[in-house]
């Protein structure tokens, strides 16, 4: 599946310059009393993807109402082009199956392997908004700093981890806006079945949006850090 979605984007030519999260949706992301939906996020993703080599964009799954779940792999063009190469590696060091000599040479020659997600308790709206400016500020800022990182870091971000709960929380807040509900959480559940408690599926993995993301996590990637995003504070933060 990599190599057919390698192939694909190396034939692609670079239409433009990749547009900001404010250019997409009309606003700049934590604007007050704005929030984007994951259709925003989507047509965000895709267009990041298609207009930057330092950018791929995967479909990894469905989401329990039917929506793709989108993961982006960010670093340099050079390293983006052995995605493979640094996927080996990394599972050989997780698998612990091979000698020392082994392991410190793919210490010394991989890439480290970092997994950031966002969105998973869609009423901690915070995280699942934000990392799309991080996708954008890790894909475009020519910083040492950034540049650094995409040279030396295979990056997987998933910018909304629980896109079913996306759509539910923003709709019922928009629906709400400026009206005495506006603060209360939507009454349903914002992941189909499991509602907040996506989380501790981790150990069962029944949900589809838990296979999706633990089959990258566990049976491909064997990321070194997995950065998954929550949210504390006074209520409504």
């Amino acid at each position: 599946m990599m190599r057919i979605l390698l192939l694909l984007m190396s034939s692609v030519i670079l239409t433009g310059q990749p547009k900001s999260p404010e250019a997409i949706f009309g606003f700049k992301v934590g604007a007050d009393y704005k929030l984007a939906d994951y259709s925003q996020m989507l047509t965000f993703h895709r267009q990041l993807a298609k207009n930057s080599d330092r950018v791929l964009l995967e479909e990894i799954g469905k989401s329990s109402e039917g929506r793709p779940m989108v993961l982006l792999y960010i670093s340099s063009p050079e390293n983006l082009s052995q995605l493979d190469k640094w996927k080996k590696i990394s599972g050989e060091l997780a698998l612990a199956r091979i000698d020392d000599a082994t392991a410190k040479k793919h210490s010394k020659n991989g890439k480290a392997i970092l997994w950031i997600d966002g969105g998973m308790h869609a009423t901690e709206r915070a995280h699942g908004q934000m990392t799309a400016e991080l996708a954008y500020k890790i894909a475009t800022e020519e910083t040492d700093e950034m540049q650094k990182i995409r040279e030396n870091v295979i990056v997987l971000l998933m910018t909304v981890i629980n896109p079913d709960g996306m759509e539910i929380v923003v709709d019922w807040y928009r629906k709400n806006l400026g009206t005495p509900y506006e603060t209360t959480g939507p009454p349903v559940l914002y992941q189909k079945y499991v509602g907040h408690d996506n989380n501790r599926d981790w150990f069962m993995n029944n949900m589809l949006e838990s296979q999706a993301v633990s089959y990258k996590l566990y049976n491909e990637w064997y990321p070194q850090i997995v950065y998954n995003h929550h949210q504390t504070g006074p209520a409504w933060a």
